[in-house]
Formats: C-alpha cells, sequence, structure tokens
C-alpha cells in the first residue's frame, strides 16, 4: 500500500508540473523516485505506527526527512536554482546581498567622492502612487562610474525582471548578476551601464503576471510610470529610450518582450535568459 500511495504521489506531482507549464524541459526520473520514496516513508509511518516495534518506528520516521531532503536535492541539481549551500542559506535567512548598503551609505560615499572597486547593491522602497500596485521591495545596483562625479553621470539602465518563483534578489544571488559585472572582463561593461535589478510582487506562488495591467494589478504601470521616473529622479540616469533596455528570466523573459514592445517610447532592446534545464 505503501509502494502504491507513493507511486500515486510522483504521478500526481507530474502530471501538475506538465498541466501547469512550469517547466519546459522533462525532470530526471531521479526525481520522481524520490518523490515516491517520500510518499511512501510517510505512509509506513502512518499505516504501520500502531504495529511496529520503536527502532522501526525511529526509522521510519527518520526516512521521511531523508527522503524529502533527496528530492529537494535532486530537484536543486535539475533546475540550478541554489548553486552553493551559502546560496541557499542567504536566500533562506534573507542574508545581506554581495556589497550591500544602504542609502545613508551611497550619500556617504558620493559626498565624500570615494569611487569603489566594486557595484554597490542598494535596496530601495519606490512608491506606487501612479500604478497602486502592491510589489517588494527592489534593488539598485550602482557601478564605480556612478559614484565618478557630482551630479552621477546619466549611465545607461538595464532593468532586469525575475521568474514568477523568483525573488528580487535572485539576479544577485542565483544569477550572479553583480558578481559577473564586476569581474575584470566585466570592468569596460560596468563603466558604461548602471544596473536595475527588480522583482515583483506576488500575492501567491503562480501569480504570473506578464507584467501587463489586469486583474492581479497594474504590473505594467508600476514599471514604467513608478520605476523609471524613480531611477531617473534618484540616481540621475539617462532618460534618453536608447539607453534604457529590460532582460528578463523565464516568466521575467517575457515581461521585457512585452514592456519593450508596447513601451518603444521607454526602452529599446530587451533580453531573455532561460535556465538550461528546468522550470
Amino acid at each position: 500500500m505503501a509502494a502504491v500511495l507513493g507511486a500515486a504521489l510522483a504521478a500526481c506531482s507530474n502530471w501538475y508540473i506538465a498541466s501547469a507549464g512550469l517547466a519546459d524541459d522533462p525532470a530526471p526520473h531521479l526525481l520522481w523516485w524520490w518523490v515516491a520514496g517520500s510518499g511512501a516513508a510517510a505512509a509506513i509511518v502512518i499505516l504501520g505506527w500502531g504495529s511496529a516495534r520503536w527502532w522501526r518506528r525511529s526509522a521510519s520516521l527518520l526516512s521521511v526527512p531523508l527522503c524529502l531532503l533527496s528530492a529537494g536535492l535532486t530537484l536543486n541539481l535539475w533546475v540550478g536554482y541554489f548553486p552553493t549551500v551559502q546560496t541557499a542559506w542567504d536566500q533562506l535567512t534573507a542574508g545581506p546581498l554581495p556589497h550591500q548598503t544602504d542609502a545613508a551609505g551611497v550619500a556617504a560615499m558620493a559626498a565624500a567622492g570615494l569611487q569603489p572597486a566594486h557595484g554597490i547593491v542598494v535596496p530601495v522602497t519606490i512608491s506606487g502612487d501612479a500604478s497602486h500596485f502592491k510589489h517588494r521591495g527592489e534593488v539598485v545596483y550602482l557601478p564605480p562610474a556612478w559614484f565618478s562625479s557630482s551630479p552621477p553621470p546619466p549611465l545607461p539602465t538595464v532593468m532586469m525582471i525575475g521568474g514568477e518563483f523568483n525573488t528580487p534578489a535572485d539576479w544577485l544571488r542565483a544569477g550572479n548578476a553583480a558578481k559577473t559585472i564586476d569581474r575584470p572582463g566585466g570592468q569596460a561593461r560596468r563603466q558604461r551601464a548602471g544596473v536595475r535589478l527588480r522583482g515583483l510582487w506576488r500575492r501567491v506562488s503562480t501569480n504570473d503576471t506578464e507584467c501587463v495591467n489586469g486583474s492581479r494589478g497594474n504590473a505594467a504601470d508600476h514599471l514604467t510610470k513608478d520605476v523609471v521616473p524613480y531611477m531617473i529622479s534618484k540616481f540621475g540616469v539617462s532618460p534618453e529610450p536608447a539607453r534604457w533596455g529590460i532582460v528578463g528570466w523565464s516568466m521575467g523573459g517575457m515581461c521585457a518582450l512585452d514592456l519593450t514592445v508596447m513601451h518603444p517610447e521607454l526602452f529599446s532592446s530587451f533580453g531573455r535568459h532561460r535556465r538550461q534545464h528546468g522550470p
């Protein structure tokens, strides 16, 4: 009976992922084995508890979290969401982002004329007055060139939008965006590009807005009428459409396409990043 229940759980999980369109690539077979094993282990605990000896109860209780952990590790190998244990820990504990500071720290560095050797990440709170769209806190990456003058130079801007299940920090943690542009090969790029890192608020984990105005909120208005003016007024970035671009991850890739096509007066280019495997 435990084996049947475990197989049923694996089949239902497979059906849900396929019917919801959560992944383009097939999951590894090992994932379904571990899902089935988790269901079977849980069934053994429940069905065999009354007649089992204490050591069998202990072993069955231990098997459930171990099977779930194995399923989780296999899932992560498929989607590549947490590249390292440290990344997973920082995500779960909401740890600080690389080279993160606050608005006061940025203002102090700018006032002192300090130009850092690497980019600075600063969390921001952007008003939703124009869109009335409830959203998560957002993040801005300022390259060293931004600190080179006062007022700062009108740098180009790239708006980076995460996927349906992502958080605003994923471009920095899982995507390594800041580390990539801070590498020696990215020195020239970072001197001419201010990178805008952000993520959308979601009422539920499957709230796929596609960055348009709809029943789930005015997501497009937030990006075009809240975010763009804020970046221009707060950080002095260039207002020229030719110097604004959007890149998206998964669902964010469709957002990048939609926004660039529908708002050519604001954006001139877009890019889409797709994970190699998984959702």
